[in-house]
């Protein structure tokens, strides 16, 4: 049964007419007709998420969610994972020992010296991290911060930000200001100001993006350059390869 439920979201891609384009309001994002209680002869299966907001749950949308639309663990700055909810400067910077090759502990990290001394001990792991659950091995990094940061964070993915399905505290983690990232998903929740709607807009391209978010507001110059630095810099996408 699992295993159909797989099937059934590999056959949705296969049925992507732009796939240099992802957003909410493709098939695979939000559609009952396809992904609930599909019939089979031994029972049915529905392949559904939950969308929460920090801790808060918002309801249920029956499709699947995109890594890109989060931050990568294994390659974002010290500065991005800081930002992150739940996390502060010294859990950013022990993620940053445990991922890194060498042994030399940042001010609030950890490097082996201080694993080896735990009950049990264990290395630190000197490599990317191959689960979102790692994050627990890490020090600083409690059952509630991990709560509060699961929903935000992946381990798939070149890193590159979704700039179509990003939420909201991903984009603040990003460095943006609160006017800009209001603006961004202004835009892309179109008149009715829902996501997932038949009048959602689409980032087709990072090279406009800056131009359809200005057109749409009033952003400031200072804003306006933020943003261009963060296209340049290649910290952003318009599509997504990893699904869960």
């Amino acid at each position: 049964m699992c295993m159909a439920a797989i099937k059934l979201s590999e056959r949705v891609f296969k049925m992507d007419t732009l796939p240099a384009v992802d957003s909410f309001n493709e098939v695979w994002a939000d559609n009952p007709e396809v992904f609930r209680d599909m019939e089979l002869l031994e029972g049915k299966i529905s392949v559904r998420r939950t969308v929460k907001s920090g801790l808060s749950e918002q309801g249920n949308i029956y499709g699947l969610e995109d890594e890109e639309g989060r931050v990568n663990l294994n390659t974002a700055s010290l500065e991005v994972l800081a930002s992150l909810p739940g996390f502060d400067r010294g859990i950013a910077e022990a993620i940053v020992d445990w991922r890194d090759g060498d042994s030399v502990p940042a001010p609030g990290g950890a490097e082996n010296s201080f694993y080896q001394s735990l009950s049990p001990p264990y290395s630190c792991k000197n490599g990317d991290l191959e689960s979102v659950e790692e994050l627990l091995l890490i020090r600083g990094i409690t059952s509630s911060s991990y709560q509060k940061v699961q929903p935000y964070v992946t381990v798939y993915g070149d890193g590159k930000i979704n700039l179509n399905t990003a939420s909201e505290d991903v984009l603040l983690a990003l460095g943006l200001s609160s006017v800009l990232i209001d603006a961004i998903v202004r835009y892309r929740r179109g008149d009715d100001g829902m996501d997932r709607t038949k009048d959602d807009n689409v980032f087709t391209d990072t090279r406009d993006a800056v131009k359809r978010v200005t057109d749409f507001t009033d952003i400031s110059p200072e804003d306006q350059s933020q943003f261009r630095k963060l296209l340049l810099d290649k910290l952003f996408s318009v599509c997504s390869k990893h699904f869960r």
